[in-house]
């Protein structure tokens, strides 16, 4: 019977200690599960900052590639505008340089026409007897007066508008 009692002490033992364990370690998987919990908790906190930090800085970098796109569009838009007053520029200076030379053959033709005039009234002049001048009688005109007259008028009539104007 002591053994029985000894047996039975301690199998009472290891059920005391077996309650005290399983105690314990339902204290601990307790533990753990808070801890697990809080962990999770904190993960899913994390996780959510996170996220919206990330959504902020590419809201932010997305906001700055369109500023910097902006400033790009604008910049070029500057570029282009520059680049067509330039050429602008490039043609009313062409366009000028044209009227100038435009000009320039206009008054070569002019010099020319007047050259070629000359030439004409030189050689009709050489033709015609020069005029002697005698005392006029009262009654009688000069010899020579219409052919005079003749040479003023042709002096008159053919000298083109465009070379009395240079002149």
């Amino acid at each position: 019977m002591q053994q029985a009692d000894r047996t039975l002490a301690e199998a009472e033992r290891i059920k005391a200690d077996a309650i005290a364990r399983t105690a314990t370690l339902e204290d601990e998987i307790q533990f753990r599960l808070d801890d697990a919990s809080r962990k999770r908790a904190n993960a899913l906190s994390y996780a959510e900052k996170l996220e919206n930090t990330a959504r902020g800085a590419a809201d932010a970098l997305m906001s700055q590639t369109r500023d910097g796109a902006k400033e790009l569009a604008s910049r070029m838009r500057h570029d282009a505008a520059e680049d067509i007053r330039k050429i602008l520029t490039d043609i009313e200076v062409a366009r000028a340089a044209a009227e100038d030379e435009l000009e320039a053959q206009r008054l070569l033709t002019q010099t020319a026409q007047v050259k070629a005039f000359t030439v004409g009234i030189d050689t009709g002049a050489a033709k015609v007897k020069p005029l002697t001048f005698t005392s006029a009688r009262k009654n009688k005109p000069a010899k020579h007066t219409a052919s005079a007259n003749k040479r003023s008028a042709k002096t008159t009539t053919s000298t083109p508008r465009s070379v009395r104007k240079a002149a």
